[in-house]
């Protein structure tokens, strides 16, 4: 008996003694991790990520096979083309942080990929960069430029949050969406122009910059959140279209320089908008608020009646035919604010200008020469565009859209005439830019430039993100699991067209256990000693559940765990073994 466990006890030993030697800590300066491969250039401080697919998302950061790289002065990350995304937490708390360069081909970033780098100073985005995520770069207090083109569609919440020192970022022209908190004590960021794209503006989403001088909302928009524009101490001006429902308490409270507010609506619809507390009001010393007085409030502006803009195209100049193209921009307008008037050639037509019209003699003046042409209207307007026939040396401006839209202006045209095409979404879609192969030439649907050569341009659109984005996704999981008693169980889930925003995670009960990119999650359950049961859901960033035609997106996986007699006497030798003192070998 004494034998047996002299021998029991030297093979416990020899075990013990191979698992210290394989815990031995190594400072790993490159790797994989799935599809993705990192390195780590020591010299110039630079971790370069290449491969293909997303980098992970990491739910700890401790977890990161870099986080060593991270902590050893690193000051430059470069993720090349063939990257597809930037996962959660994947350079978080990274200080000595100071440039990122992404390449074209990554479309997202996913949730405090670069939060509280705060050496930050420049980042460079690609072209295809369709979603920042929640808190991606917040507090970065150093961080002073984004530069690139890219495609944004959603900024999440708190995205720049406390970005102090942000001075320069321009929002994509196919944006959609900007999160609560956003911009938030983005002090410097340059007076930002919202993309006429935009549906939604989060609460605080702007709060306390001070460079901006005006506000004008996009028509669409129906709410206006508390504190959106709160102490944006510069704005003057604030226009907000007439499909504005709501504004919330203090939306532009503390504005000191705000005099002129337009609404492009009527009174009577301004006074059924919902209104919070001192949406225009001061703040007193105790952190309470109030409203104006009639003599400090701003001045208001409605669209009640104006002056009447009428439009005709002719191939005469003395008749008018309505002939030779099409024209647009015609209506009623508020007398001194601007109109935008679109002249569009038939196949085989050129525009040759716009002309005044008298009521008996027909058109008399040249008035503008642009098809696309803003004017001030201070009085009752009537114009006439003229087209005529292009002549067969001309050059062609041959025009095709993608599924989404269609276009106009296309046509023939004289050698150095200026071309005014124009590109109209379809409902459902927005415009995303005008292409010559796959050079971006413009992100605005009406586009002019002077003809020299042939040209074809293709109008590209993409469709909005629907009610309900994951009405196509499914989600697989295993259907049970059966496991020894005392053991580790991997969980493993997948999903299927899942868009971008969407994420499949794991809980236990209602907590959240594990998140995944959002095709797939893997947990790690640990030593199961009863049986257990999870739930793999599809939830968007705030954790909320999806559904599609089938109910919501979730299912459950239950693990069994054999509890049997000698499972048990298996686990308990296994945790015998582990309570034997280690000792570690040296050569």
């Amino acid at each position: 008996m004494k034998r047996t466990l002299c021998v029991l006890l030297s093979m416990v030993l020899a075990l013990t003694g191979l698992v210290s030697l394989g815990m031995t800590t190594v400072f790993a300066t490159g790797g994989t991790d799935g599809s993705i491969t990192w390195d780590y250039n020591e010299s110039a401080k630079t971790l370069t990520f290449s491969g293909g697919g997303a980098i992970p998302d990491y739910e700890k950061p401790d977890n990161r096979p870099w986080r060593s790289v991270l902590n050893s002065g690193c000051e430059s990350i470069v993720v090349e083309n063939g990257v597809t995304g930037i996962g959660a937490n994947a350079a978080y708390g990274c200080g000595t942080l100071r440039n990122v360069t992404i390449a074209d081909s990554v479309t997202s970033i996913g949730f405090c990929a670069f939060q509280n780098c705060s050496n930050l100073a420049t980042v460079s985005m690609g072209k295809k960069l369709a979603n920042i995520g929640s808190a991606a770069f917040s507090q970065c207090y150093k961080l002073t430029a984004v530069t690139g083109e890219n495609s944004v569609v959603t900024i999440g919440s708190n995205a720049f949050y406390s970005c102090q020192k942000l001075e320069t970022f321009t929002l994509s022209d196919c944006l959609q969406s900007i999160g609560s908190y956003a911009f938030e004590d983005c002090y410097v960021l340059e007076d930002m122009t919202i993309p006429a794209s935009v549906k939604t503006i989060g609460k605080k989403a702007f709060f306390k910059n001070q460079k901006m001088k005006s506000v004008s909302i996009p028509a669409g928009v129906t709410s206006i959140g508390e504190l959106t524009f709160f102490g944006c101490s510069t704005v003057q001006t604030v226009s907000l279209p007439n499909s504005v429902t709501r504004i919330d308490e203090y939306a532009f409270a503390e504005c000191h320089a705000l005099t002129d507010v337009s609404f492009s609506g009527t009174a009577q619809q301004w006074n059924t908008v919902s209104k919070g507390e001192c949406i225009f009001g001061w703040q007193n010393k105790d952190g309470t608020f109030y409203d104006r007085a009639t003599s400090e409030m701003p001045t208001f502006h409605f669209l009640t009646s104006g002056v009447q803009l009428t439009l005709s195209a002719t191939v005469s100049k003395k008749l008018i035919t309505n002939t030779g193209g099409t024209v647009s921009g015609a209506g009623t307008f508020e007398k001194g604010t601007q109109a935008t008037i679109i002249a569009v050639p038939d196949k085989g037509m050129v525009f040759d200008g716009w002309y005044s019209v008298h009521p008996s003699d027909g058109l008399i003046k040249l008035k503008y020469s642009n098809a696309i042409q803003s004017i001030t209207l201070n009085a009752n307007e009537t114009l006439a565009a003229l087209f005529v026939k292009a002549v067969s040396t001309d050059c062609t401006v041959t025009l095709t859209a993608t599924e989404g839209g269609s276009v106009s202006g296309g046509g023939i045209f004289h050698p150095g005439q200026t071309a005014q095409i124009s590109a109209k979404e379809n409902s459902g879609w927005h415009f995303c830019g005008w292409f010559d192969g796959e050079t971006k030439l413009s992100g605005s649907a009406n586009y002019a430039f002077d003809v020299t050569k042939n040209v074809s341009l293709t109008a590209k659109f993409e469709k909005n993100a629907s009610e309900n984005p994951t009405q196509d996704s499914t989600l697989s999981v295993p259907s049970s699991a059966t496991v020894s008693y005392r053991s580790k169980v991997t969980i493993t889930v997948t999903a299927d067209k899942v868009p971008s925003g969407f994420f499949v995670a794991l809980y236990e009960g209602e907590t959240q256990i594990a998140k995944g990119d959002n095709n797939a999650v893997s947990h790690n359950a640990g030593q199961m000693k009863t049986g257990k049961t999870y739930t793999a859901r599809i939830v968007d960033v705030d954790g909320n559940v999806q559904s599609n035609a089938d109910g919501k997106l979730e299912k459950e996986i239950k693990i069994t765990v054999k509890t049997g007699f000698f499972d048990k006497v298996k686990a308990f030798f296994l945790g015998l073994f582990s309570l034997l003192p280690k000792v570690e070998l040296k050569p």
